[in-house]
C-alpha cells in the first residue's frame, strides 16, 4: 500500500492466508453448510485472544461473533458480513471455485468478492483495533452470519439475541468497489401457480393448458407499473421472472405451471400496494381467459432501508475514503441488491454503510476474484473507521 493508504501495521501474508483459507471452504447456500466457515473464523479470533462466540442457527448454519468492550460513553459499531456463498454454477471456471488461486495480484474463488474478502478484512481490522493502547468509547462488534444469500436467518438471530442493542452504526463489507452505499431496495418474492386439466397432447381440446394460462397471466403481471420511491435517487421498483416450471412432456397437456417473481421495492414503495396490483393483474387475466385458476404465495420479503447522507457514520466513511484511498465520492443507493441491512437496521432504524473491497459486478459469476491490494486497503480502512467512530 502507498503512504496515502498505510497507517496500520499488520501481517500481509497472514491476512492473505486467512482469506485463502476462508475461500477454500465450500460454504454454499443452498444447501447452507457454512458452519465450517464460522468455526474457522472463531479459531482465528481465539488465536488472537478475542473470545469468539458460536451460535448455531440450525443444521449447518452458525454465526460467529466477538466484542471489544469500550467505556460505554458512545454507541457501539457493528462490523457485519456473511459466510455463505452461492453455488459455483454449471459454467466451467478457469480456476477452481474453491482453490483460492492467486494470479497477477488477484485471488480467485467463489466468495472472493462476495463477500469473504470483506469479512476477512473486518476480522483483521477488528484484531488491530483490539490491540490498540487507548480504550474505545464504545463497543466494537464483529459479526459473521449465516444464510444472507437466501433467508437472512443469521442476521435475524443477531437481532433476537439482542446483539443490536446499543449499536449506533453498522458497517457491512459487501462488494462495492469501495463505493459507499446507504440505501437498498426491499425484496419481495412471489410464486404464481396456474392449474389446468391434463389430457393427451393429440387432443388438447379435452384438457386445459396451465402453461398457456401462465403465459396470459405473465403478460398482465409484466404490465404492472413499477413506481419510484419517495427519493427518486433510490430508483424505481423492478421485477424479474426468476423461474418457471410446468409440464411433463410434449405429448401431455400440462395441468400445473409455477413461476417465481422477484420484486425490488425502493424505500417508500409498499408491498401492500404491490399485492393489490398483482391481484388486479390476476383478475384481468382471468376475465380474458375462461377457466383460469390462479394461486398466489408469498415466498419471502425484506424491507427497504435507507440512511441519511448527513448521518455522522456516512460522513466519516466518506472522509476516510478520501483520506485513505484518495477517493472523493458521494454516498449512493445499491444498484439493486439487498443485504443484511434489511434485517439489522430496519426496526428500529440504525445508520448503516455498505462498503467492501470486492466488485459487485463479479458477485455470483464464474471466476470471481478480489484484487489483493484492495483487500489489504480495506483492512486499514475498516480499522480507521472503527477508531474514529468509537474514539
Amino acid at each position: 500500500m502507498s503512504p496515502l493508504q498505510a497507517s496500520h501495521l499488520f501481517d500481509r501474508d497472514d491476512a492473505i492466508r486467512l482469506l485463502a483459507d476462508l475461500v477454500r471452504l465450500p460454504t454454499v447456500n443452498p444447501p447452507g453448510d457454512d458452519t465450517p466457515g464460522a468455526e474457522l473464523l472463531a479459531q482465528e479470533l481465539d488465536r488472537r485472544g478475542l473470545r469468539p462466540e458460536l451460535t448455531e442457527i440450525g443444521p449447518g448454519r452458525t454465526n460467529a461473533t466477538a466484542r471489544i468492550r469500550g467505556t460505554g460513553e458512545s454507541p457501539a459499531l457493528l462490523f457485519n458480513g456473511h459466510i455463505d456463498v452461492v453455488p459455483p454454477g454449471e459454467v466451467p471456471w478457469r480456476h477452481s471455485p474453491f482453490g483460492a488461486a492467486v494470479e497477477e495480484g488477484r485471488l480467485y474463488g467463489r466468495g472472493a468478492s462476495d463477500m469473504k474478502s470483506g469479512l476477512a478484512a473486518m476480522l483483521i481490522a477488528f484484531d488491530i483495533v483490539a490491540h490498540r493502547k487507548e480504550r474505545l468509547r464504545g463497543d466494537l462488534i464483529f459479526s459473521a452470519v449465516t444464510d444472507e444469500e437466501l433467508g437472512a436467518t443469521g442476521a435475524c438471530r443477531l437481532v433476537t439475541d439482542g446483539l443490536m442493542s446499543g449499536v449506533g452504526g453498522v458497517l457491512i463489507g459487501e462488494p462495492t468497489g469501495f463505493n459507499a452505499y446507504i440505501a437498498e431496495k426491499g425484496l419481495y418474492w412471489l410464486e404464481l401457480e396456474t392449474t389446468g386439466v391434463t389430457a393427451h397432447g393429440s387432443m388438447p381440446h379435452l384438457g386445459h393448458n396451465a402453461i398457456v394460462d401462465m403465459h396470459a397471466l405473465l403478460g398482465e403481471v409484466l404490465a404492472i407499473p413499477l413506481k419510484e420511491g419517495a427519493d427518486p435517487g433510490n430508483g424505481r421498483a423492478t421485477l424479474n421472472v426468476g423461474t418457471i416450471h410446468g409440464g411433463v412432456g410434449p405429448n401431455v397437456v400440462p395441468d400445473l405451471c409455477r413461476v417465481s417473481l422477484d420484486f425490488r421495492l425502493p424505500p417508500g414503495v409498499g408491498d401492500g400496494e404491490l399485492m393489490e396490483n398483482v391481484r388486479a393483474a390476476v383478475a384481468r387475466a382471468q376475465a380474458r381467459t375462461p377457466g383460469m385458476h390462479v394461486s398466489i404465495r408469498s415466498a419471502g420479503s425484506r424491507p427497504a432501508v435507507a440512511t441519511s447522507p448527513q448521518d455522522p457514520l456516512v460522513r466519516l466513511v466518506l472522509k476516510l475514503c478520501e483520506e485513505r484511498l484518495g477517493r472523493k465520492q458521494k454516498a449512493l443507493p445499491t444498484p439493486g441488491f439487498a443485504t443484511d441491512a434489511s434485517a439489522l437496521c430496519s426496526d428500529p432504524p440504525v445508520p448503516f454503510v455498505i462498503m467492501g473491497p470486492g466488485r459487485e459486478e463479479l458477485a455470483h459469476k464464474p471466476d470471481e476474484f478480489v484484487e489483493l491490494d484492495d483487500y489489504l486497503k480495506a483492512i486499514d480502512l475498516y480499522a480507521a473507521i472503527a477508531e474514529r467512530f468509537l474514539g
